[in-house]
């Protein structure tokens, strides 16, 4: 086994790189598994939680609900958020802080988790961090420049992003950030990505030469199989060419056949 210095991930021995950062993959010793902490667990499954929270909140987030800007249809009306006024609450601050954004917003939290249950230490990365702001920021903001309304953040970072750079040079900045963000969110890195496209490439093409390969094979087991039918059909157009008896020949078998008698009476 092989283990790679920047993400930890282990592969077989037929590999020298990783394939998520590209970097030199090094030989796994045969140290001590580190023992798994219970509270990992018990704090990725609580994220996962708020996580699904969430993701029901704002899935079933209706405006007609008390929130921070809206006081429903009365005092005795019904929430219908499925997390109750809580969902309601929050799933609202949600939209009204990020826009249309908010609903992937319980997919990093679930990512979070994922990160904490695999992580060995519960402090959070500086990177991490950095990566999850980004890329809430530069997506929030993406969607407001291309006409998606909605959100307080989004507003204020397009419009001052468009004053100072106009719109081509705010999709640029921020499709930038979004593309940093999601480089520090996971291990991914341009060298990993081109290199598994080059391994992809050099599987593609083995394969497709042994598909050209088998075809060959089948071919010229094909060009065998109709020369031989050729040649069986020559002999049996040569056989049937072949002329018969003719009379002539008859008639001198009959004329032997006659003087066999007469050449024995002689004799005798």
């Amino acid at each position: 086994m092989k283990v790679c210095p920047a993400c930890n991930q282990s592969y077989k021995d037929d590999i020298n790189f990783c394939l998520s950062d590209g970097s030199t993959l090094l030989k796994k010793g045969a140290e001590k598994a580190k023992k798994h902490s219970y509270l990992n667990d018990v704090l990725a499954l609580g994220v996962l939680a708020v996580a699904i929270l969430l993701f029901l909140s704002l899935v079933s987030h209706a405006w007609s609900d008390p929130s921070f800007n809206s006081t429903g249809f009365g005092a005795g009306s019904k929430t219908h958020n499925w997390i109750g006024p809580v969902g309601a609450y929050l799933s609202d601050l949600l939209i009204q802080a990020i826009g249309i954004s908010a609903y992937v917003f319980p997919a990093l939290v679930a990512l979070a988790a994922w990160r904490i249950y695999q992580s060995e230490s519960l402090r959070p990365s500086v990177r991490r961090i950095v990566g999850f702001v980004l890329f809430i920021a530069s997506l929030a903001t993406l969607t407001k420049l291309v006409g998606v309304d909605g959100g307080l953040a989004p507003e204020f970072l397009a419009r001052y992003a468009t004053a100072f750079l106009g719109w081509i040079g705010a999709i640029v900045l921020f499709a930038t950030g979004f593309i940093a963000s999601v480089i520090l969110l996971t291990n991914a890195t341009f060298h990993g990505f081109w290199t598994s496209v080059d391994l992809a490439r050099t599987n593609l093409l083995v394969h497709f030469n042994e598909w050209k390969e088998k075809r060959q094979g089948h071919a010229e087991e094909v060009a065998a199989a109709m020369e031989r039918s050729e040649k069986r059909r020559k002999k049996r157009e040569e056989v049937a060419v072949e002329p018969p008896p003719t009379i002539a020949v008859g008639e001198e078998l009959a004329a032997l056949r006659r003087q066999q008698p007469e050449a024995a009476g002689v004799v005798d």
